[in-house]
């Protein structure tokens, strides 16, 4: 039995980082700076920039992991003021009810500037002496505040969430090298278990990666067929989960148990499918029905056509589908293979955020995933003492510290509160291969 391994793909959010910026904190931070990490050379990326950060075996507790960048930002450059207008344009051409309720107060304030802007420009028609100096105001605060914002943070979420085609190309590429790298990981058998981690756009990224990759995976000849039984047993025992819980932690942690199991079953049979966790972390997919259709109601089409995955899939979504494969005798054989819609019938999905109140306080950017995107999703609403964090700049403290690990505060103040660092790295469950050891696919 060759040695259990595992790998956790972490994917950044919006910003110029470096390569390997993000991953060293978030290694650092959620491990901690005592245990033995070490830097080696990343084979599986297309991109030389990249290292993996290798976590040694603990014991028979933990198998070997290797931690990897999915690096993205190089996509990105040279957005033109147009493409950033052009996404803003979208959002602001909207009936107020077609805005996510978090994001409706700063839909309201974008209105309020315009309307500001507008009226200074029309004022400098009437006395161009006092609309030069309001102009001139107007064009330092855009220039070194608005623009500066944009360019460096806004335009990764306008050009990646607007598929215009000024920004088809670069979505292509993101989604093209991020596919070659988990193919690259399923096809190196080295791995027995795949994380994926996203943060903020990262996680929009992540989502995308499994739902498109779920679709090219072709039952190798080695797949044991699985009988319609098993997915209709399956199939079954999620709605008696959904009925019968009597709260919704109960509901979530019996629905990802099923999840673990038909991920086992699965690679028992042979199915080429490592990913086992999605982790996404101040997700801006809490607001998917705004930044990912046109109207709710479009949304709400392209879940039912299958487009965009829910845990768990909808009532009227089919679980598998029979598929003809030659095998090497020239004989041909239906196997029943799970659908395109359905990646998350084997993957466990678990959503950190920070609780936006307030208008300046939380994350407005990341919320709860539940209403979205179904009821298997474990929610998990963090927090942090410190004020100045507690602000919008909460977006970025996601792995900042752990309570237990960098601040001296009693138990006592912890009751009540889950800190991100602490539920990232519990939910990362990197001793989860404990006593079931399975061969890479």
């Amino acid at each position: 039995m060759p040695k259990s391994r595992q790998a956790v793909i972490l994917i950044h959010g919006v910003g110029e980082q470096r390569p390997l910026d993000t991953l060293r904190k978030f290694v650092r931070n959620i491990l901690g700076e005592k245990r033995d990490v070490r830097n080696k050379p990343d084979k599986m990326s297309t991109l030389f920039e990249l290292r993996r950060l290798q976590l040694g075996s603990k014991g028979r507790c933990q198998p070997q992991t290797d931690f990897y960048e999915y690096y993205w930002a190089h996509h990105m450059r040279d957005t033109k003021v147009r493409m950033l207008i052009s996404w803003i344009r979208t959002l602001m051409f909207r009936w107020p009810c077609e805005i996510t309720k978090t994001l409706r107060p700063y839909y309201y304030l974008l209105w309020f500037c315009f309307v500001i802007i507008g009226w200074c420009l029309f004022i400098g028609y009437i006395k161009i002496g006092f609309g030069i100096v309001i102009g001139l105001a107007v064009g330092f605060f855009l220039d070194y505040n608005c623009l500066r914002i944009g360019y460096g943070v806004i335009d990764d979420a306008a050009r990646y969430l607007n598929p215009t085609p000024d920004n088809v190309i670069q979505r292509n590429k993101i989604r093209e090298e991020g596919i070659k790298l988990l193919d690259a990981l399923h096809k190196s058998r080295k791995y027995n278990r795949i994380v994926i981690v996203g943060h903020s756009l990262g996680s929009v990224i992540a989502y995308d990666l499994i739902r498109l990759y779920w679709s090219f995976v072709v039952p190798t000849e080695n797949f044991k067929t699985i009988s319609t039984k098993f997915f209709d047993n399956w199939r079954s025992e999620a709605e008696l989960i959904f009925e019968r819980s009597s709260s919704n932690a109960e509901r979530v942690e019996k629905f990802q148990q099923l999840q673990n199991k038909i991920w086992f079953t699965l690679r028992k049979a042979k199915y080429p499918w490592l990913i086992h966790d999605l982790i996404t972390i101040g997700s801006p997919l809490a607001h998917a029905e705004t930044l990912l259709a046109k109207t709710p109601d479009e949304f709400e089409e392209k879940k039912k056509d299958g487009e965009y995955p829910c845990a768990p899939p909808l009532p009227n979504q089919d679980w598998y589908y029979s598929k003809p494969v030659i095998l090497p005798d020239g004989r041909r054989w239906n196997v029943q293979v799970p659908t395109h819609a359905v990646p998350f019938i084997a993957v466990r999905w678990t959503n950190i955020f920070f609780p936006h109140r307030k208008l300046i306080l939380g994350d407005f950017i990341g919320g709860p995933l539940q209403p979205v995107f179904g009821w298997g999703i474990r929610d998990i609403k963090v927090d942090l003492i410190n004020i100045f964090d507690k602000s919008l700049l909460s977006h970025t403290r996601y792995w900042k510290y752990a309570y237990n690990d960098k601040q001296n505060i009693s138990k006592s103040n912890l009751n009540d509160r889950k800190d991100p660092t602490t539920e990232i790295r519990k939910y990362l469950r990197l001793d989860i291969e404990r006593g079931k050891k399975l061969p890479p696919v």
